[in-house]
């Protein structure tokens, strides 16, 4: 195992330092807004790049991205030094989605931050975050995937708490190349599952770091759910100097920090192929306690960009409907019309607080199911179809 490599110290320590001690000002994103949005909290930009464009945008701003898909490669325009964008719900529920497979979703420019994003690329010559030569730039608890080159530097870029997998090439680090010296520091970077995970020059000291790291299998829960299982080698192995993980203990390596909660609940009744090719499969994130109200609805494998209905039961069945099958039944109540994003995801953020769309309050020790209905005309039929379902136990 190549992980807890102690080199290059003094550079985190130095980062740490010279980072912006605040904000000017801050700026709103939200994808789902009305727009196009003057970026305040009450109206936010529709896009990350009216943000980096908007009149007074000043160097060491703060750019604030509510979840959703973001289908924008990033243009920095120089004006501005030091802008941190970051993500109000984390890498799994915020996507800067690469525009095309010969797109670079973030070009850095002069030492801007990006934190917490999925960056999601078409493959071939796509590029998720490149620091050309003379620019430099910090990725911070990102997840990095699906590009023909997940991170390339030729000058200065700084890699914290992140995830670079399942790309072509994952790090393309050019140390005493490109013009002169690159220096790339990794602390706590998962670098795994690539066809390559590092190409280039100049892998040894003084041009590279590598500290609380790890080349080896960080044991995900699948090539598509990167959250951690109970064994991995990355748990409690991450920098010493990142803050701890939502549990209370020491940050783990990646992206996305070991959750003993994780999956939440029990998945069942399995879903028949759509017409997207993929079969509908719905998974939850967050926990089932009741007092943290924190439970997110995923729907994945839908075709793109159709209407869905995520809803409750109070107890699993199994009954024809549509093109496929009733799972969550009982006292049924509808949750939320969400519309599937290009990559065939839709997401509704569960309140049980709220009225529950006609099904009973949940009580502690009681069991819910979920399941998601979409329609899907190219398919035929009743021209709808069903995910897959999971049974949700509660708790305080």
């Amino acid at each position: 195992m190549k992980n807890c490599m102690q080199l290059g110290l003094f550079g985190y320590a130095l980062a740490l330092l010279v980072a912006p001690a605040g904000a000017q000002t801050t700026w709103y994103v939200d994808a789902k807004a009305t727009g196009p949005g003057a970026g305040t909290v009450e109206d936010p930009f529709l896009t990350i790049q009216a943000a980096l464009i908007a009149p007074g945008f000043a160097t060491g701003d703060d750019v604030s991205v509510a979840p959703g898909v973001y289908a924008e490669d990033l243009v920095f325009t120089g004006a501005a030094e030091g802008v941190h964008i970051r993500s109000q719900g984390g890498p799994l529920v915020t996507t800067l989605a690469a525009v095309s497979p010969s797109s670079t979703s973030v070009t850095f420019e002069d030492g801007e931050t990006i934190e917490g994003f999925t960056l999601l690329g078409q493959g071939a010559t796509s590029r998720g975050a490149w620091s050309p030569y003379t620019h430099s730039g910090v990725l911070r608890r990102c997840i990095v995937r699906g590009y023909g080159t997940g991170c390339e530097n030729e000058y200065d870029m700084q890699i914290y708490s992140t995830t670079i997998a399942f790309n072509d090439v994952g790090l393309l680090h050019w140390g005493g190349g490109i013009g002169g010296d690159a220096f790339t520091d990794c602390f706590g970077v998962i670098l795994w599952g690539n066809l390559d995970d590092s190409a280039g020059n100049g892998f040894i000291s003084p041009w590279f770091d590598w500290v609380h790291s790890t080349f080896d299998d960080p044991d995900f829960w699948s090539d598509t759910d990167l959250h951690l299982r109970s064994t991995s080698i990355a748990r409690d192995a991450g920098h010493l100097g990142e803050p701890l993980d939502p549990d209370g203990t020491r940050a783990d390596i990646g992206a996305v920090a070991y959750d003993g909660n994780y999956p939440v609940g029990t998945t069942y009744c399995l879903a028949g192929m759509n017409s997207s090719g993929e079969r509908g499969r719905i998974e939850l994130t967050g926990t089932g306690r009741i007092a943290a109200n924190d439970l997110g609805l995923h729907a994945h494998g839908l075709p793109p960009g159709v209407v869905s209905l995520f809803f409750i039961g109070t107890q699993a069945v199994d009954a024809p409907l549509a093109n496929g099958r009733l799972c969550a039944g009982g006292h049924i109540g509808r949750l939320g019309v969400e519309v599937a994003d290009g990559s065939g995801v839709a997401s509704h953020a569960f309140d049980n607080g709220s009225s529950l769309g006609g099904a009973p309050a949940i009580a502690a020790g009681q069991t819910r199911t979920f399941q998601n209905w979409f329609r899907d005309v190219p398919a035929g039929g009743a021209e709808s179809d069903l995910t897959n379902a999971v049974a949700v136990p509660f708790t305080p």
